[in-house]
């Protein structure tokens, strides 16, 4: 299907261009759209370089465009470079990615400025973006200032439609507390993980399905934070909650909640680890192992079977 996909948007895409030489104003902006449609095929199918051409090419077309129309536009060009940034993120180029994500982020606050209720969400969307970049190249004054601005975005939106946007609240505290987490605040992350927890708990009272699997990560996170501060039997407490809640749904769909069981486990191993039950921490390890399904995640928990379980190997 993917192949059939590729070869309608090729069509499509000729024949608007021969449209677009006659008629630019009419044809120009579905030239754009079907170069945008073709950059997402190509990446999702991990074709890097024919993405970032398609991408390049509709977001001159849009620039173009927004000269003579940045109402119509503008948002066009912002959400294009957005998704650059995006595939120049994931193929490691840094430099690029914080320069498409900073010009996004200049045109969704012109947008904003001008009709903040279209374009806020956008806006909150990109500086969460730019955060995750920052953290990720350890520049952590200006990772937790773009968190700290998209959740205040994100609080005032969820004041207005708390189940649209209450969701991205409790995403951006988690984010933000393991921000804090990392660079030993733990007052704060232990805060931020608390309200992030109490925002998913919200949300599951309504909608169990969706986001009581988010009230388990929340409460492993904080459970981790606990145990690295010395304070394990309150971290069981938490891990152990986590386990009651997501063991449903992975019994349900193991192979999409596996990754998240395998980190509880290995959460309370630990836990039984520092009480010295070598037992229950290495029955615990091992079903972490069979769990996972990520293999990350399932190194770490080997290195972990070989320190519990000194006797025996993964």
């Amino acid at each position: 299907r993917i192949q059939k996909a590729e070869e309608a948007y090729g069509e499509a895409l000729a024949i608007k261009r021969k449209l677009a030489e006659a008629n630019p104003d009419a044809y120009l902006p579905k030239v754009a759209m079907t170069l945008n449609n073709l950059a997402i095929l190509y990446s999702r199918t991990q074709r890097i370089q024919k993405a970032e051409e398609a991408y390049g090419e509709a977001l001159a077309a849009y620039r173009n465009l927004a000269e003579a129309n940045p109402d119509a536009y503008l948002p066009y060009v912002a959400a294009t470079l957005n998704n650059l940034a995006i595939l120049y993120s994931g193929t490691q180029r840094i430099q690029k990615a914080e320069g498409a994500y900073e010009e996004a982020l200049a045109a969704y606050r012109k947008l904003a400025e001008a009709n903040p209720d279209a374009y806020l969400p956008d806006f909150a969307m990109i500086l969460n973006n730019l955060a995750i970049l920052y953290s990720r190249t350890q520049r952590i004054q200006k990772a937790e200032e773009a968190y700290g601005e998209a959740l205040a975005i994100k609080r005032k939106l969820a004041e207005a439609n708390p189940d649209a946007y209450l969701p991205d609240v409790a995403m951006t505290l988690n984010n933000l507390a393991i921000l804090y987490s990392a660079t030993q605040r733990i007052q704060k992350a232990e805060g931020a993980y608390e309200e992030a927890l109490a925002a998913y708990r919200n949300l599951a009272e309504a909608n169990p399905d969706a986001y009581l699997p988010n009230v388990a990560m929340t409460l492993n996170n904080l459970a981790n934070l606990l145990l690295s501060n010395g304070r394990a039997e309150e971290a069981d407490t938490h891990a152990s909650e986590a386990e009651g809640i997501l063991d449903p749904f992975w019994q349900a769909r193991q192979e999409l909640h596996g990754n998240q069981m395998a980190r509880i486990l290995s959460t309370r191993a630990q836990i039984f680890e520092v009480g010295n039950k070598t037992g229950e921490a290495c029955a615990l390890a091992r079903r972490a192992l069979a769990a996972t399904y990520d293999q990350v995640i399932r190194q770490s928990i080997q290195k972990l079977i070989e320190r519990i379980c000194p006797t025996t190997r993964a």
